[in-house]
Protein backbone atom coordinates (compact mmCIF):
# COMPACT_ATOMS: atom_id res chain seq x y z
CA UNK A 1 0.00 0.00 0.00
CA UNK A 2 1.03 2.96 -0.85
CA UNK A 3 1.89 5.42 2.44
CA UNK A 4 0.12 8.85 1.11
CA UNK A 5 -3.33 6.68 0.74
CA UNK A 6 -2.87 4.75 4.04
CA UNK A 7 -5.57 5.85 6.23
CA UNK A 8 -4.20 6.89 9.52
CA UNK A 9 -6.12 6.60 12.49
CA UNK A 10 -5.91 8.42 15.62
CA UNK A 11 -6.71 6.99 18.89
CA UNK A 12 -5.55 8.83 21.78
CA UNK A 13 -4.54 7.46 24.70
CA UNK A 14 -5.23 10.54 26.82
CA UNK A 15 -5.21 10.13 30.53
CA UNK A 16 -8.58 11.89 31.54
CA UNK A 17 -7.23 13.21 35.13
CA UNK A 18 -3.70 14.26 34.15
CA UNK A 19 -2.74 17.64 32.81
CA UNK A 20 0.42 16.70 30.84
CA UNK A 21 3.04 18.92 28.75
CA UNK A 22 4.09 16.01 26.53
CA UNK A 23 7.45 15.51 26.29
CA UNK A 24 10.73 18.33 26.63
CA UNK A 25 14.32 17.94 25.46
CA UNK A 26 15.64 16.29 28.60
CA UNK A 27 12.41 13.40 28.50
CA UNK A 28 13.72 12.80 25.29
CA UNK A 29 17.33 12.43 26.23
CA UNK A 30 16.65 10.04 29.20
CA UNK A 31 14.22 7.88 26.79
CA UNK A 32 16.52 7.62 24.19
CA UNK A 33 19.87 7.10 26.25
CA UNK A 34 17.65 4.30 27.53
CA UNK A 35 16.61 2.50 24.31
CA UNK A 36 20.36 3.43 22.77
CA UNK A 37 21.96 1.08 25.63
CA UNK A 38 19.91 -1.78 24.32
CA UNK A 39 20.30 -0.87 20.80
CA UNK A 40 21.85 -4.05 19.31
CA UNK A 41 18.86 -6.04 19.71
CA UNK A 42 20.49 -8.51 21.86
CA UNK A 43 18.29 -8.03 25.00
CA UNK A 44 15.08 -6.85 25.52
CA UNK A 45 14.51 -3.74 27.91
CA UNK A 46 13.13 -4.75 31.26
CA UNK A 47 9.65 -3.25 33.08
CA UNK A 48 12.66 -2.06 35.72
CA UNK A 49 14.45 -0.42 33.55
CA UNK A 50 11.71 1.68 32.03
CA UNK A 51 10.09 2.47 35.95
CA UNK A 52 13.56 3.35 36.84
CA UNK A 53 13.87 5.50 33.48
CA UNK A 54 10.34 6.87 34.33
CA UNK A 55 11.46 7.89 37.93
CA UNK A 56 14.60 9.24 36.47
CA UNK A 57 12.31 12.58 35.39
CA UNK A 58 10.07 12.39 37.83
CA UNK A 59 7.22 10.29 36.86
CA UNK A 60 5.07 8.69 39.55
CA UNK A 61 2.93 6.05 37.83
CA UNK A 62 5.41 4.84 35.74
CA UNK A 63 4.73 0.82 36.77
CA UNK A 64 1.39 1.70 35.31
CA UNK A 65 2.98 1.42 32.27
CA UNK A 66 2.07 -1.70 30.70
CA UNK A 67 5.03 -3.52 29.88
CA UNK A 68 4.64 -6.32 26.79
CA UNK A 69 6.82 -9.18 26.93
CA UNK A 70 8.94 -10.87 24.45
CA UNK A 71 8.77 -7.57 22.08
CA UNK A 72 11.17 -5.98 20.04
CA UNK A 73 12.44 -2.65 22.30
CA UNK A 74 11.74 0.06 19.07
CA UNK A 75 8.09 -1.64 19.61
CA UNK A 76 7.66 -1.40 23.20
CA UNK A 77 9.15 2.03 22.58
CA UNK A 78 5.70 3.13 20.35
CA UNK A 79 3.62 2.90 23.41
CA UNK A 80 6.03 4.49 25.65
CA UNK A 81 6.42 7.67 24.16
CA UNK A 82 2.58 8.18 24.13
CA UNK A 83 2.42 6.53 27.69
CA UNK A 84 4.61 9.38 28.80
CA UNK A 85 3.53 12.37 26.72
CA UNK A 86 -0.07 12.22 28.54
CA UNK A 87 1.21 11.71 32.48
CA UNK A 88 2.36 14.20 33.86
CA UNK A 89 6.11 14.36 35.36
CA UNK A 90 8.20 16.44 37.65
CA UNK A 91 10.62 17.55 34.97
CA UNK A 92 7.69 19.09 32.83
CA UNK A 93 8.26 22.64 31.82
CA UNK A 94 5.40 24.60 30.55
CA UNK A 95 7.74 27.60 29.39
CA UNK A 96 9.96 25.57 27.07
CA UNK A 97 9.28 24.11 24.05
CA UNK A 98 7.89 20.64 24.30
CA UNK A 99 5.71 18.25 21.70
CA UNK A 100 2.10 18.01 23.03
CA UNK A 101 0.14 14.89 23.06
CA UNK A 102 -1.42 15.98 20.14
CA UNK A 103 1.99 16.27 18.51
CA UNK A 104 3.39 12.89 19.93
CA UNK A 105 0.60 11.14 19.51
CA UNK A 106 0.72 12.21 15.32
CA UNK A 107 4.11 11.85 15.12
CA UNK A 108 4.61 8.37 16.80
CA UNK A 109 1.80 7.42 14.65
CA UNK A 110 3.29 8.40 11.16
CA UNK A 111 6.20 6.55 12.27
CA UNK A 112 4.39 3.27 13.10
CA UNK A 113 2.60 3.20 9.97
CA UNK A 114 5.32 3.27 7.95
CA UNK A 115 6.96 0.45 9.72
CA UNK A 116 3.85 -1.99 10.11
CA UNK A 117 4.62 -1.16 6.19
CA UNK A 118 8.02 -2.73 6.11
CA UNK A 119 10.05 -4.40 8.42
CA UNK A 120 7.76 -4.13 11.85
CA UNK A 121 10.38 -3.94 13.95
CA UNK A 122 10.08 -0.31 15.20
CA UNK A 123 12.63 1.10 13.45
CA UNK A 124 12.99 3.22 9.52
CA UNK A 125 15.80 3.36 7.18
CA UNK A 126 16.65 6.64 5.82
CA UNK A 127 14.39 6.58 2.37
CA UNK A 128 11.40 5.58 5.09
CA UNK A 129 11.40 8.38 7.20
CA UNK A 130 11.84 10.58 3.78
CA UNK A 131 8.34 9.44 3.08
CA UNK A 132 7.11 9.93 6.78
CA UNK A 133 8.22 13.68 6.45
CA UNK A 134 6.43 13.58 3.61
CA UNK A 135 3.26 14.14 5.01
CA UNK A 136 4.35 17.31 6.86
CA UNK A 137 3.85 20.94 5.97
CA UNK A 138 7.32 21.65 6.29
CA UNK A 139 7.19 24.86 3.91
CA UNK A 140 5.09 26.84 6.27
CA UNK A 141 6.83 25.77 9.62
CA UNK A 142 9.26 28.44 10.66
CA UNK A 143 12.94 27.18 10.33
CA UNK A 144 15.37 27.80 13.28
CA UNK A 145 18.08 28.17 10.62
CA UNK A 146 17.08 30.93 8.50
CA UNK A 147 20.04 29.82 5.97
CA UNK A 148 18.12 26.79 5.43
CA UNK A 149 14.36 25.45 5.26
CA UNK A 150 12.61 23.16 7.52
CA UNK A 151 12.67 20.50 5.35
CA UNK A 152 16.44 20.76 5.06
CA UNK A 153 17.06 20.63 8.39
CA UNK A 154 14.83 18.32 9.32
CA UNK A 155 16.82 15.82 6.77
CA UNK A 156 20.21 17.08 7.96
CA UNK A 157 19.13 15.03 11.11
CA UNK A 158 19.39 11.87 9.62
CA UNK A 159 21.89 9.70 8.36
CA UNK A 160 21.55 7.44 5.43
CA UNK A 161 22.91 4.31 6.61
CA UNK A 162 21.15 3.99 9.96
CA UNK A 163 17.91 3.07 11.12
CA UNK A 164 16.02 5.26 14.10
CA UNK A 165 13.80 4.50 16.20
CA UNK A 166 10.32 6.72 17.33
CA UNK A 167 12.20 8.60 19.96
CA UNK A 168 15.05 9.79 17.63
CA UNK A 169 12.74 10.76 15.20
CA UNK A 170 10.19 12.74 17.78
CA UNK A 171 13.99 14.43 19.15
CA UNK A 172 14.64 15.61 15.59
CA UNK A 173 11.00 16.86 14.92
CA UNK A 174 11.20 18.54 18.56
CA UNK A 175 14.38 20.22 17.25
CA UNK A 176 12.88 21.57 13.75
CA UNK A 177 9.33 21.88 15.33
CA UNK A 178 8.38 26.00 14.16
CA UNK A 179 7.77 28.37 17.24
CA UNK A 180 5.29 29.89 15.63
CA UNK A 181 3.77 33.08 15.17
CA UNK A 182 2.13 33.63 18.20
CA UNK A 183 -1.46 34.16 19.33
CA UNK A 184 -4.08 36.94 18.47
CA UNK A 185 -7.54 37.74 19.90
CA UNK A 186 -9.36 36.07 16.78
CA UNK A 187 -7.11 32.49 17.52
CA UNK A 188 -8.63 32.83 20.96
CA UNK A 189 -12.22 33.70 19.76
CA UNK A 190 -12.17 30.66 17.23
CA UNK A 191 -11.04 28.37 20.64
CA UNK A 192 -13.60 29.60 22.71
CA UNK A 193 -16.38 28.74 19.86
CA UNK A 194 -14.65 25.19 19.29
CA UNK A 195 -14.92 24.25 23.34
CA UNK A 196 -18.14 26.22 23.74
CA UNK A 197 -20.09 24.54 21.01
CA UNK A 198 -18.61 21.76 20.44
CA UNK A 199 -18.88 19.34 23.32
CA UNK A 200 -19.97 15.77 23.39
CA UNK A 201 -20.03 14.06 26.92
CA UNK A 202 -17.76 16.68 28.33
CA UNK A 203 -14.79 16.29 25.29
CA UNK A 204 -14.56 18.48 22.46
CA UNK A 205 -16.25 17.01 19.17
CA UNK A 206 -13.37 15.53 17.13
CA UNK A 207 -14.98 16.66 14.28
CA UNK A 208 -14.73 20.20 14.94
CA UNK A 209 -11.41 19.53 16.71
CA UNK A 210 -10.30 17.91 13.09
CA UNK A 211 -11.67 21.03 11.27
CA UNK A 212 -9.53 22.99 13.67
CA UNK A 213 -6.07 21.60 13.03
CA UNK A 214 -6.99 21.58 9.52
CA UNK A 215 -6.43 25.45 9.39
CA UNK A 216 -2.69 24.74 11.37
CA UNK A 217 0.04 24.18 9.63
CA UNK A 218 0.85 20.41 10.67
CA UNK A 219 0.46 17.99 7.87
CA UNK A 220 0.14 18.67 3.72
CA UNK A 221 -3.50 18.78 2.66
CA UNK A 222 -3.07 15.17 0.95
CA UNK A 223 -2.72 14.07 4.41
CA UNK A 224 -4.86 16.34 6.67
CA UNK A 225 -8.12 14.55 5.78
CA UNK A 226 -7.19 10.73 6.82
CA UNK A 227 -6.78 11.90 10.44
CA UNK A 228 -9.63 10.58 12.97
CA UNK A 229 -8.63 10.30 16.75
CA UNK A 230 -11.04 9.67 19.64
CA UNK A 231 -9.94 12.49 22.29
CA UNK A 232 -10.40 11.22 25.75
CA UNK A 233 -9.47 14.17 28.07
CA UNK A 234 -11.89 16.59 29.43
CA UNK A 235 -12.57 19.67 27.21
CA UNK A 236 -10.70 21.76 28.97
CA UNK A 237 -7.77 20.51 28.86
CA UNK A 238 -7.92 19.64 25.44
CA UNK A 239 -8.35 23.24 24.80
CA UNK A 240 -5.13 24.22 26.38
CA UNK A 241 -3.42 22.08 24.29
CA UNK A 242 -5.12 23.12 21.04
CA UNK A 243 -4.28 26.55 22.12
CA UNK A 244 -0.15 26.00 22.28
CA UNK A 245 -1.13 24.54 18.73
CA UNK A 246 -2.85 27.35 17.16
CA UNK A 247 0.34 29.56 18.89
CA UNK A 248 2.85 27.36 17.16
CA UNK A 249 1.27 25.90 13.94
CA UNK A 250 -1.11 28.79 12.93
CA UNK A 251 0.76 30.74 9.91
CA UNK A 252 -2.87 32.98 9.80
CA UNK A 253 -2.48 36.61 9.72
CA UNK A 254 -2.53 38.29 12.90
CA UNK A 255 -4.54 41.22 13.74
CA UNK A 256 -3.91 43.69 16.54
CA UNK A 257 -2.19 42.53 19.45
CA UNK A 258 -0.30 39.45 19.66
CA UNK A 259 0.97 37.50 22.08
CA UNK A 260 4.42 35.46 21.44
CA UNK A 261 4.89 31.72 21.37
CA UNK A 262 6.97 32.17 24.64
CA UNK A 263 4.70 34.76 26.33
CA UNK A 264 1.64 32.28 25.73
CA UNK A 265 4.10 29.18 27.82
CA UNK A 266 4.43 31.59 30.35
CA UNK A 267 0.31 32.48 30.47
CA UNK A 268 0.06 28.75 30.55
CA UNK A 269 2.56 28.31 33.09
CA UNK A 270 0.99 30.75 35.25
CA UNK A 271 -2.66 29.38 34.72
CA UNK A 272 -1.46 25.80 35.28
CA UNK A 273 -0.05 26.23 38.77
CA UNK A 274 -3.15 27.82 40.16
CA UNK A 275 -5.11 25.06 38.53
CA UNK A 276 -5.13 23.03 41.78
CA UNK A 277 -7.07 20.30 41.05
CA UNK A 278 -5.98 20.32 37.28
CA UNK A 279 -8.95 20.54 35.49
CA UNK A 280 -8.38 23.22 33.04
CA UNK A 281 -10.06 25.49 34.79
CA UNK A 282 -9.69 28.48 37.63
CA UNK A 283 -12.51 28.99 40.11
CA UNK A 284 -12.95 32.59 41.81
CA UNK A 285 -10.74 31.68 44.24
CA UNK A 286 -7.92 30.87 42.05
CA UNK A 287 -8.46 33.50 39.83
CA UNK A 288 -8.15 35.79 42.22
CA UNK A 289 -4.73 34.69 43.20
CA UNK A 290 -3.29 34.63 39.84
CA UNK A 291 -4.56 38.27 39.20
CA UNK A 292 -3.38 39.39 42.38
CA UNK A 293 0.04 38.28 40.93
CA UNK A 294 -0.91 40.19 37.88
CA UNK A 295 -2.07 43.57 39.35
CA UNK A 296 -0.25 46.16 41.60
CA UNK A 297 -3.58 46.78 43.82
CA UNK A 298 -5.02 44.21 46.22
CA UNK A 299 -7.74 41.89 44.39
CA UNK A 300 -10.53 41.34 46.71
CA UNK A 301 -13.95 39.31 46.86
CA UNK A 302 -16.13 42.08 45.47
CA UNK A 303 -13.95 42.82 42.31
CA UNK A 304 -13.20 39.82 41.42
CA UNK A 305 -16.81 39.27 40.93
CA UNK A 306 -17.22 41.99 38.79
CA UNK A 307 -14.29 40.71 36.54
CA UNK A 308 -15.52 36.81 36.34
CA UNK A 309 -18.96 37.94 35.01
CA UNK A 310 -17.35 40.39 32.92
CA UNK A 311 -15.13 37.39 31.09
CA UNK A 312 -16.76 34.09 32.11
CA UNK A 313 -17.90 33.34 28.58
CA UNK A 314 -19.65 30.40 28.80
CA UNK A 315 -21.12 31.15 32.61
CA UNK A 316 -19.90 28.38 34.02
CA UNK A 317 -18.77 30.25 36.98
CA UNK A 318 -14.92 29.63 35.92
CA UNK A 319 -12.27 30.75 33.62
CA UNK A 320 -10.83 28.33 31.49
CA UNK A 321 -6.97 28.88 29.43
CA UNK A 322 -9.11 30.76 26.50
CA UNK A 323 -11.22 32.82 28.40
CA UNK A 324 -7.78 33.88 30.69
CA UNK A 325 -6.23 35.04 27.25
CA UNK A 326 -9.70 36.47 26.47
CA UNK A 327 -9.14 38.48 29.44
CA UNK A 328 -5.73 39.61 28.87
CA UNK A 329 -6.58 41.10 25.65
CA UNK A 330 -9.64 42.61 27.00
CA UNK A 331 -7.94 44.55 29.49
CA UNK A 332 -4.74 45.51 27.21
CA UNK A 333 -2.33 43.48 29.27
CA UNK A 334 1.06 43.53 27.38
CA UNK A 335 2.87 40.32 27.69
CA UNK A 336 6.29 41.54 25.40
CA UNK A 337 8.33 41.79 28.85
CA UNK A 338 8.83 38.34 29.00
CA UNK A 339 11.72 37.84 27.77
CA UNK A 340 12.33 34.39 25.80
CA UNK A 341 15.74 34.97 25.60
CA UNK A 342 16.23 34.59 29.15
CA UNK A 343 13.43 31.88 30.66
CA UNK A 344 15.53 30.98 34.19
CA UNK A 345 15.64 34.59 34.91
CA UNK A 346 12.08 35.36 33.97
CA UNK A 347 10.10 35.73 37.61
CA UNK A 348 7.04 33.24 38.03
CA UNK A 349 4.94 35.78 37.44
CA UNK A 350 5.21 39.40 35.75
CA UNK A 351 3.20 42.53 36.79
CA UNK A 352 1.31 42.81 34.09
CA UNK A 353 -1.67 45.19 35.39
CA UNK A 354 -4.75 44.54 34.05
CA UNK A 355 -7.83 46.61 35.20
CA UNK A 356 -10.64 44.63 37.05
CA UNK A 357 -13.33 47.26 36.31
Amino acid sequence: MHFKSAVILFALYFVTAAQSVALNEIQLDEIRLLFRTYENGIYNISKDDIVSMGESIGMNNISDFVYKQGVANAIQLLDLLVFLANNDKKTDDIKKSSLLPYEVKFYVDLFSKKDREGNKDGLLGYDEVMEVIDALDLENWTSFDYSKSALQCLKNGFEINKKINASDFLHRIWEVKPEGTGLDRKQVEDLMTLHNDNKIDGHINPVGIMKFLKKLSIFKKDYEGQLAFDPKRKAALELQDLLMLSAEYSNEEKVGTVYTTPSVRQGLSDFSIQDVNKDGLLDNDEVMEIANHYVSTSITKENIVSFMIKHDANKDQRLDLAEFFMALFKEGVNLSSYDANDEKSVHLYKPYKFSLI
